[in-house]
């Protein structure tokens, strides 16, 4: 059975992987995204959608 230390240690170097992944997933997530946008010429108002003015 492991020591609480031992869990310890693990759970740290779990969540340094995990940060790792999300890191690498966030930049790949962002170059699929950017490559859409120039193939269909969007802009990152297309994305947002129509924004309506509040008008008094």
């Amino acid at each position: 059975m492991s020591t609480y230390a031992e869990i310890k240690a693990q759970i740290a170097e779990l969540e340094n992987k995990a940060k790792e992944a999300h890191s690498s997933e966030i930049a790949l997530a962002k170059a699929q995204i950017t490559e859409i946008m120039k193939t269909y010429g969007l802009s990152v108002t297309d994305l947002a959608g129509k924004v309506e003015s509040f008008q008094r």
